[in-house]
C-alpha cells in the first residue's frame, strides 16, 4: 500500500474517532465502494449510501452515539450490552416493586 494510501487511511480513522464514523465518511470521494467488515460481503456503493447504514444502525438499535458535534462518539451495542440494560432494567423493577411492599407490623 503506498504512503498517501496509508496517509489516507490515518486521517480517515483519526476524523472518525474524533466526530464518529459520520466525520470519517465526510472525507470519502462521492463514489466510494466499501466493503463491511463482518458485513457478509455487503458493499456500498457511495458516500450517501454508506451514511444511511450508519443511521439505520442506529435506529435498529444496533449502534449508539454520545455527545454532539465534534465530541460525538459511535459504540456498536452488542447483544451483551443489551442484555446487561435488561438485567439492569429487572433488578431496578425488583427495587422498586421490594420498596413497594412494606412488612405488616407486627401489634
Amino acid at each position: 500500500m503506498s504512503t498517501a494510501r496509508i496517509e489516507f487511511v490515518r486521517r480517515l480513522f483519526e476524523a472518525a474517532e474524533r466526530g464518529g464514523p459520520r466525520a470519517g465518511v465526510a472525507l470519502l470521494p462521492e463514489d466510494i465502494s466499501w466493503r463491511l467488515f463482518g458485513g457478509g460481503g455487503r458493499v456500498l456503493h457511495s458516500r450517501a449510501e454508506l451514511e444511511r447504514f450508519y443511521e439505520e444502525m442506529e435506529s435498529a438499535g444496533e449502534a449508539r452515539r454520545t455527545g454532539a458535534r465534534a465530541g460525538t462518539r459511535w459504540f456498536a451495542i452488542t447483544d451483551e450490552d443489551k442484555i446487561q440494560a435488561r438485567a439492569a432494567e429487572l433488578a431496578r423493577r425488583t427495587k422498586r416493586a421490594g420498596s413497594k411492599r412494606q412488612p405488616a407490623k407486627n401489634t
